[in-house]
């Protein structure tokens, strides 16, 4: 009888453990599902404040969520979803000063829209949202002072767009995103004065864009950029004097855009950019003396415009550009007297000519512009400049009183074997030492770069075909074609 009392409690016990496994199953089955693939539009705080009511174990929302209504002032309703499968926005809650409610949220799908929500001051209550969906667009939030909250995202996969936040002084909060596969915008936000909080920032796979931020005095977040794939466009930003900041990069591989910048006076900052992608365009920013920060800058792919700059002295800081891809045009800069800095351009890298409307420019006999004019078949427009470079005569007249031959090959440099294989040397008929050596493909892509004294170059990487060698010295900076054959 014992026995079988001891069998029975046993079988007892079984059973409600299996039982407890079960409830355990269907509890954490009702705690975390899916739910709403047609997604749900809030208007109302009762909606809000029932919805665990109305949806329970409702934790993972397969559609669209939208925020929007002049009463809601709290998300507490909404603390048990952990995803949301389409977008989230949040838009014109006049009332909502916070986004605690959201604590739970770690992944959009989507995108994430928070705009027109004029009482909110940060974005704390999404600390755990680490995947942010396609898109983050954040903009015309009156009172936003900070972006606090996101600083569990790291890359965005397109795009993220910061606008109209007149209240927000720095981008703090985004200290933890390294990487935006598209692009950045910051533009029309009138307080804000750093991009701190981009530190964390490595690399664009699309666009920069900064515009229109009028009291943005310092890039300075952006310190550990080396890459932006797409463009750089700078425009608007009044209180800017410079661009430190960019220290850090060394390429663009579309356009880049500077204009309208009224305080700007040099571009100290680019200071280690080689090669733009597209076009260089330098456009009306009326306190720009100088050009000082291009120093390094060996290749545009596209046309270099510089316009309307009424305080530009010089452009000297160009020395190292080598190759253009298209038009070549200074115009209606109103200080500018000469042009050196554009003297070792190659001139069959030029496309067409524009020289007009300088009204001091009366020295424009650098190399380029003599080997273009006398040797190149494009557009040339020489007009409305200082006497010497009034037109095309004047500034050929010019070049050959004063034999401007630099451009060619030099005799105190030597390459061979040309064509070669695997290796080029390197010999001079004078002592003249060696500062850079830059070997170019014919489309005036940056293929080798070596600098200090050097006799030879390891070619066995580039592929057969034309090619150019620059080689910087203490006193010239020499240019020849060699081609590479096997």
């Amino acid at each position: 009888m014992h026995h079988n009392t001891k069998t029975s409690k046993m079988r007892d016990m079984k059973k409600l453990y299996l039982l407890i496994i079960l409830l355990f199953f269907l509890w954490t089955n009702i705690k975390s599902q899916s739910c709403l693939p047609e997604g749900i539009n809030f208007t109302t705080q009762e909606a809000i404040d029932n919805f665990q009511t109305d949806y329970p174990g409702c934790t993972q929302i397969e559609g669209n969520v939208l925020i929007s209504g002049t009463e809601i002032n709290n998300l507490d309703g909404l603390s048990i979803v952990n995803s949301i499968g389409g977008t989230l926005r949040l838009y014109q809650n006049s009332s909502l000063n916070s986004l605690v409610g959201l604590e739970n949220l770690d992944s959009i799908g989507g995108s994430l829209y928070i705009d027109e929500n004029d009482a909110l001051t940060n974005l704390v209550g999404l600390e755990s949202l680490s995947n942010a969906g396609d898109w983050i667009k954040i903009y015309d939030n009156e009172n936003l002072e900070s972006l606090n909250g996101l600083q569990s995202v790291v890359n965005i996969p397109e795009y993220i767009h910061i606008q109209g936040n007149n209240s927000l002084t720095s981008l703090n909060g985004l200290n933890n995103l390294n990487a935006i596969h598209f692009s950045l915008q910051v533009s029309f936000n009138n307080s804000l004065k750093t991009l701190t909080g981009l530190e964390g920032l490595e690399s664009i796979g699309g666009n920069l864009t900064i515009d229109n931020n009028h009291e943005l005095n310092s890039l300075s977040g952006l310190t550990n950029l080396d890459t932006i794939n797409g463009s750089l466009v700078i425009g608007h930003t009044d209180s800017l004097i410079n661009l430190q900041g960019l220290n850090n990069l060394t390429s663009i591989g579309g356009l880049l855009s500077i204009y309208a910048n009224s305080s700007l006076k040099n571009l100290t900052g680019l200071n280690n950019l080689k090669n733009i992608g597209a076009y260089f365009e330098l456009l009306s920013n009326e306190s720009l003396t100088s050009i000082f920060g291009l120093d390094s800058l060996h290749t545009i792919g596209d046309h270099l415009i510089i316009k309307y700059n009424d305080s530009l002295i010089e452009l000297s800081s160009l020395e190292k550009l080598i190759s253009i891809g298209g038009t070549l045009e200074i115009s209606n800069n109103s200080v500018l007297n000469n042009l050196n800095g554009l003297d070792n351009i190659d001139a069959s890298s030029i496309e067409s000519l524009w020289v007009m409307n300088n009204s001091k420019l009366s020295t424009c006999e650098v190399q380029s512009i003599c080997d273009y004019l006398i040797n190149q078949n494009g557009t040339k427009r020489i007009e409305n400049n200082a006497e010497g470079c009034n037109n095309q005569n004047e500034v050929v007249e010019q070049c050959e009183a004063n034999s401007v031959n630099e451009g060619k090959p030099s005799p105190m440099f030597t390459i061979y074997p040309n064509p070669a294989t695997n290796r080029i040397y390197i010999t001079s008929s004078m002592k003249n030492y060696i500062h850079e050596i830059n070997v170019l493909n014919q489309f005036g892509q940056l293929q080798v770069h070596k600098e200090h004294e050097t006799n030879s170059i390891n070619t066995s990487n580039l592929k057969p075909g034309v090619y150019y060698i620059n080689i910087i010295s203490e006193n010239l900076n020499f240019r020849e074609k060699f081609v590479i054959s096997r």
